[in-house]
């Protein structure tokens, strides 16, 4: 398990630079053009769910993804 998952995304484990943890506040994740797909949600280990926070490379490079297949994530 990642030792700073507060801080680290648990999908590549590079930091996430949440604001929220930073104090920051909106944060990244709550700009208009960022959703989680379902596909993005199952990739995160069951026990960090709900605990750590998703990077925007992470999050963006599935919106990519499906957008290049032609569907919507």
């Amino acid at each position: 398990m990642i030792q700073s998952y507060k801080t680290t995304c648990p999908i590549c484990e590079k930091p996430n630079h949440c604001g929220l943890e930073q104090d920051q506040s909106p944060c990244w994740c709550m700009a208009d053009d960022i959703e989680f797909s379902e596909i993005l949600l199952e990739q995160v280990p069951e026990e960090l769910r709900n605990e750590s926070c998703i990077c925007e490379r992470c999050v963006r490079s599935v919106k990519n993804t499906a957008t290049r297949r032609g569907t919507r994530e």
